[in-house]
């Protein structure tokens, strides 16, 4: 295989700005059909990036189409449904968070795309933004040491509205939001072992949740998401046992202490303005950084034969861990997870 034989589903906003708009740049894919049940908005689509033909069913484009893998961008149940189509048919999934609206047809969804021996991504962005890409080498380098401490801010207005398979406002926020820096914290600090939460209320359905983790490997960490706010920001820290730091704002500034950078005086604040990283004047035209990123990683780990990141299963995680914020709300404790 040469080239990825590439069909997206999903022609929406979400699809069309920041997902199918980098198609054209990532010259490992090949862009065959496009779908959606609006047939203008897949001809849209399949003019303007370049796809040779349009549907306006994904079975018939699995049918008639010779693909090697599928994006999915759109509702949470579309994830879920026509991911098990498309691993049935012996496609490459990737599919826009969240992979579903249950833990249950997550997990469905993660069977069917293991059992079919197919490749399975989520579009959690922020873990390829270049900023974070670039923490990650300094986390796994052997100066850092094991992970500490993980600190996952995301502040973005809401409120988010229910929809038809998701029953409150609250859930649908923590799905389509609260989900990023639920799957950063753990690109860093690992598989949660278990965690508490706390809410406080804002006007109309907005609000402000902090979450306590223990990770499995032993680290601790934070995670503060805000709906109570005029605009987005994210941030990120984590500390390693052997005293370094790192950190990135906004997906976009990488800044990073190591352990002999403290010294005392002014050499200390020379030494840690020199650690910060910012992205050059190039820009994807996306909005956030890490769309188009994540894309090109998808297609060079089908062309190399290699399980892309996130995976199928990190999204399931995402989505449980949503569930369980609600069962520790709830229950005003702590809960395993």
């Amino acid at each position: 295989m040469d080239v990825v034989k590439l069909g997206a589903v999903g022609c929406g906003r979400q699809a069309t700005r920041n997902i199918q708009a980098s198609i054209p740049h990532i010259p490992e894919f090949e862009f065959i059909a496009t779908c959606d049940l609006r047939s203008d908005l897949a001809e849209r689509n399949a003019r303007n990036f370049g796809a040779r033909r349009s549907y306006t069913d994904a079975r018939e484009m699995f049918e008639r189409e010779e693909l090697d893998a599928v994006i999915i961008v759109g509702p949470p149940e579309l994830h879920a449904s026509v991911g098990r189509e498309a691993a049935a048919a012996g496609l490459h999934v990737f599919t826009e968070k969240p992979i579903a609206s249950t833990p249950d047809d997550a997990a469905a969804l993660v069977t069917a795309i293991e059992d079919a021996g197919v490749f399975g991504q989520v579009g959690h962005m922020s873990r390829h933004a270049d900023a974070v890409r670039i923490a990650r080498e300094i986390v796994d380098g052997d100066a850092f040491g094991p992970v500490t401490f993980v600190e996952s801010k995301y502040h973005t207005p809401g409120p988010y509205e229910p929809t038809g398979v998701i029953p409150t406002a609250f859930r649908t926020y923590n799905l389509y939001q609260t989900t990023h820096a639920i799957d950063l914290a753990r690109h860093f600090g690992g598989d949660v072992a278990r965690l508490t939460a706390a809410r406080g209320e804002g006007r109309d359905e907005a609000f402000a949740l902090t979450l306590m983790l223990e990770f499995a490997g032993g680290a601790v960490g934070w995670v503060n998401v805000n709906s109570c706010v005029p605009a987005m920001e994210s941030r990120l820290e984590v500390t390693g046992a052997n005293r370094e730091f790192v950190g990135v704002d906004n997906l976009t500034e990488r800044r990073y202490v190591p352990a002999d950078a403290w010294h005392g005086g002014e050499s200390a604040y020379r030494a840690i303005a020199a650690s910060s990283w910012r992205p050059g004047p190039l820009t994807t035209g996306h909005s956030r950084p890490g769309y188009s990123n994540q894309l090109s990683h998808f297609a060079r780990s089908v062309l190399d034969g290699v399980q892309p990141f996130p995976s199928t299963r990190d999204g399931y995680e995402a989505v449980r861990l949503c569930f369980a914020i609600e069962d520790s709300l709830d229950r005003g404790a702590w809960v395993d997870v």
